[in-house]
């Protein structure tokens, strides 16, 4: 009967236990789960123009409890694997930055200076808790596209006759990714391309635009005193801010050779007058 006793009294502690470590073991799951390093989806696609900055942005989310900042590394996409920039030879030039932007956040900013068509590809983060825990999270793929614009306005500085037309030319290269993307207009006096500042102050009225395949010109005519100033060709992407290009020209409007002319024919005829006045003058002196 003890022995019996005894089994049936030991049952109950075991349970007891069972329930405990079972317990213990949801919640320090449901810690860790909602706890977990994450990486925030910001940026799908950034651009760059060829010679400026790349930048690339990683925010990482992840539960104070854990006493330390995780660690962020960047990798890019190659033919085999996402392989790490200090393994590749031409990510010699790129610095990391990491900030906290929250009190349980890291953002990690890559820049990549000055960025070549190289730099172009399938970048990704990875956000890693210290050495001895195996949390990691890896971000979403970033594609960036570094890309070449040049626009070319030949020589600085052009005139025209009062009342004449003028031509400018302006001859745009582009990355042949940016087909079908690009603005290009012209411009007086506005220097940052900004095309609400174009409506209200840089207007030209009496011009035309054409285009053929790269090249744009701009035609003025009936050249007045008004329209001498600087111009700008401007070339800018909708796909972002980053890709623009500018080239500039400053016309000189002179006066009119009619005008001018006129008053040569002026200035002659009155010197003629003044000499023969003078001529008659001195020969009446001589006869008397």
């Amino acid at each position: 009967m003890r022995g019996q006793c005894g089994g049936s009294m030991k049952m109950p502690f075991v349970m007891v236990f069972l329930l405990t470590a079972w317990w213990m073991c949801t919640i320090q799951g449901a810690n860790a789960k909602r706890c977990a390093i994450k990486v925030l989806h910001l940026t799908p696609r950034v651009y760059a123009m060829a010679g400026k900055e790349l930048s690339l942005l990683c925010k990482a989310k992840f539960c104070t409890a854990n006493f330390t900042d995780p660690e962020i590394t960047w990798c890019k996409w190659t033919s085999k694997a996402c392989t790490a920039l200090s393994e590749l030879d031409e990510f010699v030039n790129h610095t990391t930055d990491s900030s906290h932007s929250e009190p349980s956040a890291v953002t990690s900013l890559l820049r990549i200076s000055p960025a070549g068509p190289e730099h172009s590809g399938i970048y990704q983060c990875q956000a890693r808790l210290p050495s001895y825990s195996r949390a990691t999270s890896m971000g979403h793929r970033i594609s960036a596209l570094v890309t070449e614009l040049e626009v070319t306005v030949p020589g600085s500085t052009v005139s025209g006759l009062k009342g004449s037309s003028l031509e400018l030319h302006c001859t745009v290269r582009i990355d042949v990714r940016l087909n079908n993307t690009l603005r290009v207009f012209w411009t007086k006096g506005n220097e940052t391309c900004n095309p609400s500042a174009t409506r209200s102050r840089g207007e030209i009225s009496n011009q035309t635009l054409s285009a053929t395949g790269s090249k744009f010109v701009l035609t003025l005519f009936n050249l007045r005193d008004e329209d001498s100033g600087v111009y700008y060709c401007c070339v800018f992407s909708h796909l972002s801010p980053q890709i623009t290009a500018t080239g500039f020209i400053n016309v000189r409007v002179d006066g009119n050779p009619l005008i001018l002319y006129l008053l040569l024919i002026v200035k002659a005829a009155l010197f003629l007058i003044l000499t023969t006045a003078s001529y008659i003058w001195v020969c009446k002196q001589k006869r008397q």
